[in-house]
C-alpha cells in the first residue's frame, strides 16, 4: 500500500493534533509542547514559493523540502493508524510495516477480508488515499522484492521500470577514491538486500554489467565484488560504529585535478607543524581532507527559476522600507541631459541596490554629481544628505545645496549603472565624469 501525495495532503489541524499527541508522551517535557507546536505551525503556514514571477503561499500540507517534513508526516500517519486499528472490527494483517508513506503487510485472512480492511483504511481519513497491490507470491516494497517461501520471507533487489542505472560516469571529474567506492557500496547494498547467496551472485553479476556500461575499469569492479562476497550477510547487516575525527582540522578544496596535488603537498609537509613545539599542540593530527563539488555545465546552463516575462521598468524607485531617508529623493527618470551628451538609464535601481554608479541631480540648476559605491545606494546617499543638512565644508554636494536659493529639497538621486567589481566602478565613474 502506498499513500498518495502524503506531504501535501496533511491538514494543518489534524497534523498538529497528531504532533501534540506524541509530544505529550515525552519523558522530558522541555521544550514545552506548546512551544514546539507554535514553531511547527510557523513552518507549516509561512511556506511561500515563487513560480513564473508569481508568489504563492502553501495552505495545506507540509513542504517536501523542509527538515521537519518526514517526521511530521510519519507522526500524522501513525496517529491515524492508531485510531484505524482501534476502530476496525474485522481481521487485521498479522504483520504491518510502514516507512513514511509506503506500507507492507502479511496476513493469513481471506482475500475478501483483506480487501475489506484495505477499503476501510483508504476511506478512514479524507486526507489519506491509498494505492495497493495484493499478491500470493511476491511484492515490491521500497527497493526490495519480498516473497514467501514456506514460512520464510525472502528478499531480493527491486528495480523500478524507469530505473536507467545511470551511475556516475567514470570519466567524470571526481576524485578517484569517490568513483572507486561506488561499486563497493552498491555491491554491499546487494549483500544486505539479497537473502540468498545464489541470488546475490546473480545480482552482483548484473550490477557489474551496469558499471562496465558506465566506463568503470574491470579490475575496480572485480575487486569490489570480491571484497563484498567475502563478507557474511549477518556482518553486512550489523551496525558499525562511526569513525570519529574529533580534533582534526578540515581541509576542504574545490575539486580539480590540480587540487589533488595541493592535498598531497599539504599532507606531505604537515610533519613540520607537528615537529614545531609552538604548533604541535594545535595540530596533533593531520588535517581531514575533503573535496567540494566544482561548477559543472549544468550549473551554467540550467536555471532553477523561469525567466521573467516582464522587463522591469528602468529608473530608480523607492525601496519602501520603514525609516528609509532616501526613498523621498529617488527619481524614476531614465533619460537626462549631461554637460556633453544625454544619458539613458537602462537598468532598475532601488535604495537597496549596491555596487553601482549613481548620480545626484539638482532640480533647480540641473547640475550633476557622479559617484560610485560598493554599499547600498540608500546608505551612501544618506551620508550626502547628512553633509547637506550639516553644511559640512569641503564637500561639493554640501556646498552646492547650501548655496543661495538652494536647499536639500532640490536633491534627487538616481542609479546609472550596475557594476561587477570595484575596478569597473572606478573606470565607469571616470568615463562618465570626463565624457558625460
Amino acid at each position: 500500500m502506498d499513500v498518495q501525495s502524503l506531504y501535501t495532503s496533511i491538514p494543518h489541524q489534524d497534523g498538529l493534533k497528531a504532533l501534540r499527541y506524541f509530544l505529550d508522551q515525552r519523558s522530558n517535557p522541555y521544550p514545552s509542547t506548546d512551544t514546539l507546536l507554535r514553531l511547527a505551525e510557523l513552518v507549516l503556514t509561512l511556506n511561500n514559493f515563487s513560480f513564473d514571477s508569481s508568489h504563492f503561499l502553501q495552505t495545506q500540507g507540509v513542504a517536501m523540502g523542509t527538515r521537519m517534513g518526514p517526521s511530521y508526516a510519519c507522526l500524522f500517519v501513525g496517529h491515524v493508524e492508531q485510531s484505524l486499528f482501534s476502530a476496525y472490527q474485522g481481521p487485521t494483517p498479522d504483520l504491518y510495516l510502514r516507512y513514511i508513506d509506503d506500507c507492507f503487510g502479511v496476513t493469513s485472512c481471506t482475500h475478501t477480508q483483506l480487501t475489506d480492511f484495505i477499503h476501510f483504511t483508504t476511506n478512514f481519513h479524507p486526507a489519506l488515499k491509498y494505492t495497493w497491490t495484493i499478491s500470493d507470491i511476491s511484492l515490491p516494497f521500497l527497493d526490495l522484492t519480498i516473497s514467501i517461501a514456506g514460512d520464510t520471507l525472502l528478499t531480493d533487489i527491486h528495480y523500478k521500470p524507469t530505473d536507467s542505472h545511470s551511475y556516475l560516469d567514470y570519466s567524470s571529474s571526481h576524485p578517484a577514491s569517490c568513483k572507486d567506492s561506488i561499486p563497493y557500496s552498491q555491491f554491499l547494498r546487494l549483500r544486505r538486500i539479497c537473502s540468498q547467496d545464489e541470488v546475490f551472485h546473480t545480482r552482483s553479476s548484473q550490477m557489474s554489467s551496469f558499471f562496465r556500461e558506465r566506463g568503470f575499469p574491470s579490475p575496480t569492479i572485480d575487486e569490489a565484488r570480491t571484497r563484498v562476497s567475502s563478507i557474511p550477510r549477518n556482518t553486512a547487516l550489523s551496525p558499525h560504529s562511526p569513525t570519529h575525527n574529533k580534533g582534526r582540522v578540515p581541509l576542504v578544496l574545490t575539486f580539480h585535478p590540480t587540487s589533488q596535488r595541493i592535498q598531497q603537498i599539504v599532507l606531505r609537509q604537515f610533519r613540520h607543524l607537528q615537529r614545531d613545539p609552538s604548533t604541535r599542540h594545535i595540530f596533533p593530527s593531520p588535517p581531514l581532507s575533503a573535496f567540494r563539488k566544482d561548477r559543472s555545465l549544468r550549473n551554467s546552463l540550467v536555471n532553477s527559476s523561469l525567466p521573467s516575462r516582464s522587463t522591469p521598468s528602468p529608473g530608480t524607485f523607492p525601496c519602501n522600507r520603514k525609516r528609509c531617508y532616501t526613498c523621498p529623493f529617488t527619481s524614476p527618470i531614465h533619460s537626462f541631459q549631461g554637460p556633453k551628451q544625454s544619458f539613458q538609464v537602462r537598468q532598475r535601481f532601488t535604495c537597496t541596490s549596491s555596487n553601482l554608479i549613481y548620480c545626484i541631480r539638482c532640480s533647480r540648476c540641473q547640475l550633476l554629481y557622479i559617484g560610485e559605491t560598493k554599499r547600498r545606494l540608500g546608505d551612501r546617499f544618506a551620508e550626502h544628505l547628512r553633509s547637506v543638512r550639516l553644511n559640512l565644508p569641503d564637500l561639493p554636494v554640501a556646498q552646492h545645496f547650501n548655496s543661495p536659493s538652494h536647499s536639500h529639497t532640490d536633491l534627487s538621486v538616481l542609479g546609472l549603472l550596475h557594476c561587477q567589481s570595484e575596478a569597473q566602478r572606478k573606470l565607469e565613474e571616470q568615463h562618465l565624469i570626463l565624457h558625460g
